[in-house]
């Protein structure tokens, strides 16, 4: 709790990391703790944002307030508008748009074995790190820069449920999604 109040954030993913964390601590430090409405409005704010813009907190948000209410909600991913203002490299397609010609996590649902087909230019440093609902990151895959590469992961001995997968280019959050494994 006291690292996570010694935090600064200066980027929305930041904000969002901070105020989910915040709110996870509460309940683990007082087991008797009641979210109210507050708390409420504000897992909602984050868990309506586009995953791309708002990181892994979003997913995190959801998923608390899929706990609190003891049912799944349904959110779209409403990333189309705010993926049209995002440029890369000077040129007119936007980052997810180009990120996801070179970027595939598949298959996907899957039993823990799955690839992921990506490219990164020589000056790109990328990762992929794998969460689970929780936030806790479950592992992590360092990107070797080339064209058409492919990246083989044996993840068997996870549960079946539901997992969160994100690719991080050059210290950025360049695309977030689900990962279901089914055994």
């Amino acid at each position: 709790n006291t690292l996570n109040n010694s935090i600064n954030p200066n980027i929305l993913l930041e904000q969002n990391q901070k105020s989910v964390n915040t709110l996870i601590l509460k309940k683990m430090l007082n087991n008797q703790y009641i979210y109210n409405t507050n708390d409420s409005t504000a897992l909602m704010d984050i868990a309506a944002q586009c995953p791309l813009q708002g990181g892994n907190a979003v997913y995190q948000a959801r998923n608390l307030l899929a706990a609190i209410y003891n049912e799944l909600i349904d959110f779209e991913d409403n990333c189309e508008e705010t993926q049209k203002h995002f440029v890369a490299n000077n040129e007119t397609e936007s980052i997810t748009q180009h990120f996801s010609k070179a970027v595939k996590l598949y298959p996907n649902p899957n039993n823990g074995n799955m690839m992921l087909d990506y490219s990164l230019n020589e000056t790109e440093v990328g990762k992929l790190n794998i969460y689970d609902v929780s936030g806790r990151l479950i592992d992590s895959y360092n990107l070797l820069s080339g064209e058409n590469k492919q990246l083989n992961i044996n993840k068997t001995d996870l549960e079946n449920g539901i997992y969160f997968y994100e690719v991080i280019i050059n210290d950025k959050l360049q695309a977030s999604d689900k990962l279901i494994i089914i055994k």
